[in-house]
């Protein structure tokens, strides 16, 4: 799913996490119900930093036999069209949202990771309500130097993110040998 979100150029970088991060704009969550190599079921689920769920679903497809062929394209994924099908879907629902919305998402996380570290500075910019919805109250200074901190910090994370991204990568291919 991740190199399909990828490949689809419709996001920015796309992490697999080892836990939930609440700091992301857009997390998704993806569970194996049922397979056996010829029959899968996948719950997906997404939400955004406010809390909104854009999507909730399970997923199910048969893999057609040939997928398992050995004159089959060795670089295509037997359960490609799920990947697509859940790709599809969060596009879907991102474009539901307006531009300015999809703004306020982005500040929501960056607030969120912000009011993680240093919850005293950052206190009163987001409000809860009961069912668990952030939304903005106000915005900090653009040039406020504790957000300056905390912005150069979060790319330091980012860069943790893409090393820690790519020893997923090398165990997904590394596996992908003995498993074919």
């Amino acid at each position: 799913l991740k190199a399909t979100l990828e490949a689809s150029g419709q996001w920015g970088p796309v992490w697999v996490l080892p836990e939930k991060s609440d700091s992301v704009d857009v997390l998704v969550w993806g569970r194996i119900d049922q397979s056996d190599g010829l029959d899968v079921q996948v719950r997906a689920g997404a939400w955004d930093a406010t809390g909104r769920e854009w999507l909730n679903k399970t997923y199910r497809m048969q893999v057609p036999e040939k997928a398992y062929s050995k004159v089959r394209d060795p670089g295509q994924d037997p359960y490609q069209n799920i990947y697509n099908q859940i790709a599809n879907d969060l596009l879907a629902a991102r474009q539901k949202l307006p531009a300015r919305e999809l703004q306020a998402v982005h500040e929501v996380a960056g607030l969120r990771y912000a009011a993680d570290l240093v919850p005293a500075a950052f206190d009163g910019y987001l409000a809860k309500d009961r069912k668990g919805i952030y939304s903005l109250q106000r915005l900090p200074a653009a040039d406020d130097p504790m957000l300056a901190r905390l912005r150069a910090v979060h790319e330091r994370e980012y860069a943790v993110l893409d090393t820690l991204n790519e020893y997923y990568a090398s165990l997904y291919y590394d596996l992908g040998k003995p498993y074919e």
